[in-house]
Order: structure tokens, then sequence, then C-alpha cells
């Protein structure tokens, strides 16, 4: 019994001020994660040093940056995206659409405008030039990006708003979209959930895995069964 518990990670602990009882174990408490994503590295404690973080978030508070999402205080060679971060100024929502498009931002800063830069140099990484905002719901219309002026400093598009409902269902809100998108429900929002979901696939395989999967489900069922 000692050895599956230590096996398991469970240590014993006699509580204060009370008798020992070895039929009271107790898990050990590890350190809570943090939040901000600055764990380990050897410039972690610089950043968290230079790094200023939202007053009204608490002790886990996401790192402030500027407008191109650099850290201040790290001669502009830190950057924050996604709900670890804050853009000053700025409110956006803690979504997955504004991370990637965060992420699509940084690639074309680091390959349009940060690739001659030297960091092997004391100098500090300057601001981007322009960058064109990913507008864009799905890759292969790239071509609404285009509808968007190019700016330094990282700009929102507000897409709208996919769910799916189960039961071949679904709802698309364009309401808010920036897009001039529809509103729709039922087969026509599943129709582009799915195709937003397909084409976000990072390899050819899943591309072609996934509408065999849907068909299998669409003709046989799902298989609910274990094998």
């Amino acid at each position: 019994a000692n050895r599956d518990l230590r096996h398991r990670g469970v240590a014993r602990r006699r509580p204060r001020g009370q008798p020992h009882d070895a039929r009271t174990p107790q898990r050990r408490r590890h350190p809570p994660l943090r939040r901000d994503g600055v764990v380990g590295g050897p410039r972690a404690s610089q950043v968290r040093r230079a790094a200023r973080r939202a007053p009204e978030a608490g002790r886990f508070a996401p790192l402030l940056t500027d407008s191109s999402l650099r850290v201040p205080g790290t001669r502009g060679r830190v950057f924050a995206i996604g709900d670890c971060a804050c853009v000053e100024g700025a409110q956006l929502p803690p979504t997955a659409s504004v991370a990637e498009q965060q992420a699509a931002y940084l690639t074309h800063c680091f390959n349009q405008h940060y690739c001659a830069f030297d960091p092997s140099t004391d100098a500090d990484l300057p601001p981007p030039g322009p960058v064109r905002p990913a507008a864009s719901p799905v890759s292969l219309a790239f071509f609404l990006d285009y509808l968007f002026t190019p700016t330094p400093a990282f700009r929102y598009v507000e897409r709208g708003s996919l769910a799916s409902l189960g039961s071949r269902a679904g709802v698309m809100d364009g309401s808010k979209s920036e897009l001039a998108l529809p509103s729709v429900t039922g087969w026509a929002a599943i129709v582009a959930w799915r195709g937003a979901y397909w084409t976000k696939q990072l390899s050819w395989s899943n591309m072609l895995l996934i509408p065999m999967f849907w068909f299998k489900s669409a003709v046989l069922g799902r298989d609910i069964s274990r094998f």
C-alpha cells in the first residue's frame, strides 16, 4: 500500500496538533501554473522585471504591449499575443480569432520587416512597417485582406461568429462583422462552419481525412463502440 501511494505521488503528513494517522494520506501540493506563459528560459526573469501588467487584473494579469505587440522595456525584442497579452489602449475580446490575427500580423512583420535585422547587435528592434490585417476567416478567401489598408500597428478585424449546434445545424452571426457577412442558421451555417474548419487544417492528409469521416458519419452514423 505504501509503495502504491508513493507511486501515485501521495505523501503522508501529520496535521499540526493531531496524532499521526497513517490512514489519512494527503497529496503533495504543486505550484500554480502561470497564466502569462512566461516560464523558464534565460530571459524570463528580465521579461518579468521589465514588463508591465494590467493593474486591474491582479497578480497574474496579462502583459501590456504596445500597438505592435511588443513588450515595453525589452528593446522591442519580446512579443506577447493571445490571452496572455493586453494591447495598451485597445479592448480586444479574449478569443482565438484575436490570437490568430495577432500571429498572422507577427508572421508578416518577421517575413517583411524584421528579416534584415541583425539580432547580434545591441540596437533596439524598430517598429514594423505597414502590415495588412488578416481579415479573411478562411485561407482560401485571402482576397478579403485587400479590403483593408495596411498599418504599422496591429488591427483586429471583426469577422463574425460561427457555432455548430449538432444534428447538422449551426448558426452564423454576421451582424457585427466588418466583412458584411450575413446571419444565417441551419444547413447554410453548418456548411460555412465546416468550410472554415476544413480550410484551417495544417496538413493535406487531414484535409482529405476529415471529409471522409464526415461522409462516414452522415451515411453510417457515429461509431460509439469500442473494440
